[in-house]
């Protein structure tokens, strides 16, 4: 498999633990531990993925799922997990999972189709409409819709709101260059993430990611969107080492804490999607988490309006 390097083409650690099964707090004790996984890293120090990489570890997980441990498994090649994993299988790897997609307003909604950077899912465009109005009838349920905002006079909210209901899915991700901050804010209020004219590979990373978050939402039988995080891993690093007009460090702890919730929340929706006798408890465990993490976001969101790092 051939994937780009650049590092803007690369995965952020939240987005591998969805695409591997392996939650982030393991992902960094095996990079600790036994060097697996090597990301690359920005000039800021965030820690990025490439495709291959996700891939590499993917297959780890497969592996240690089967018994195999960590420690055997990081000083092998590619070509040697790879056989491996079919010998234990008994037969080719399973082929990527397909999300099915749905583009408004968009020049070239074909070009999305085909193999996500990761190589671990694949995009099928099932509507490329010039407007909502002639969106095809019977195109089924979609995992995301994809609309482009080209005019910034247009009810880009209402658009949205009809495109959602036609298309059989809250999972939207909106393309808009210049955009209001009401609008904006209302479009955050629906969960719907807004990026400015990203490149085809990155649009198509964002919609591997929304897809993926959704379809583990579902996969809950719980309301996760219900309590989705208000902030990104990026934002609450920043927030955590950002000097407060406070005279404390109120602002740092707290992105910090928020930062830890998120990733035991996700650990234990790991664990619940995994099965088992102790579902039911992960499950407990998961959303009482989001409820917390939901309450101390909204203490984060007052202390950043308050240092005016955030619009109120």
């Amino acid at each position: 498999m051939t994937t780009a390097h650049n590092l803007s083409d690369g995965y952020p650690i939240g987005s591998v633990a969805r695409l591997t099964g392996v939650p982030v707090e393991t992902l960094r004790t095996w990079e600790r531990r036994y060097g697996v996984p090597s990301p690359m890293r920005e000039q800021g120090g965030r820690r990025l993925f490439s495709g291959d990489e996700v891939e590499r570890l993917r297959r780890i997980a497969e592996l240690t799922k089967r018994g195999e441990r960590v420690r055997d498994l990081a000083s092998l090649d590619d070509a040697a997990l790879g056989a491996r994993l079919t010998a234990l299988q008994g037969g080719p790897e399973p082929v990527p999972t397909v999300f099915r997609v749905a583009v408004l307003n968009g020049d070239a909604g074909d070009a999305l189709a085909g193999l996500t950077p990761s190589g671990l899912t694949r995009i099928e465009v099932v509507a490329s409409a010039p407007s909502v109005a002639t969106l095809p009838a019977g195109i089924g349920p979609v995992d995301v819709i994809v609309l482009h905002a080209h005019d910034p006079a247009a009810d880009i909210v209402a658009e949205l709101d009809l495109a959602r209901g036609r298309a059989g899915t809250d999972s939207a991700v909106v393309v808009a260059s210049f955009m209001s901050r009401r609008v904006r804010r209302a479009l955050s209020a629906r969960r719907v993430r807004v990026v400015d004219t990203p490149r085809l590979s990155e649009l198509r990373r964002i919609i591997e990611d929304t897809a993926l978050v959704a379809r583990l939402a579902a996969g809950s039988q719980t309301p996760v969107l219900s309590a989705a995080p208000r902030f990104d891993r990026d934002a609450l690093v920043r927030l955590s080492n950002v000097q407060s007009e406070l005279a404390c460090e109120c602002t740092n702890h707290l992105a910090a804490l928020v930062m830890r919730m998120q990733a035991f929340e996700l650990y234990s929706r790991q664990c619940e999607v995994e099965g088992g006798p102790d579902a039911e408890l992960h499950r407990a465990l998961a959303e009482g988490t989001a409820g917390a993490r939901a309450t101390m976001e909204a203490l984060l969101t007052r202390l950043a309006v308050h240092d005016g790092l955030i619009a109120p």
